[in-house]
């Protein structure tokens, strides 16, 4: 089943709005986006720390999946999925969603 998902999720798609050069990010937007990241946060389903990001040099390697998920307004494949846990935020009955809040 995961095949079939990954086939029809790769089949080239027009883009859903027209992109014109001076819209597109910078790398040096994308670098101070990177900079700026919360190094306090957790990381994400890729584990790799922002402290990490921002202190190599990565930019050059994200700057073509930025610029293809901005042209064709739809984020990278390898971005898709997650995980969300419910945590109890300590007050509420327990039997009800409104006493928990999602976390990726």
């Amino acid at each position: 089943m995961e095949c079939r998902c990954l086939t029809r999720q790769s089949i080239q798609r027009p883009p859903l709005f027209d992109v014109q050069p001076e819209d597109l990010p910078t790398l040096h937007e994308v670098e101070r986006a990177v900079r700026s990241l919360n190094k306090k946060k957790a990381t994400g389903p890729d584990q790799i720390p922002a402290a990490f990001l921002s202190e190599y040099v990565v930019q050059h390697l994200l700057y073509p999946a930025v610029l293809k998920a901005f042209v064709t307004g739809r984020e990278p494949l390898s971005a898709k999925g997650g995980l969300e846990i419910a945590l109890y935020k300590g007050r509420g009955p327990r039997c009800q969603f409104g006493s928990y809040r999602a976390t990726q």
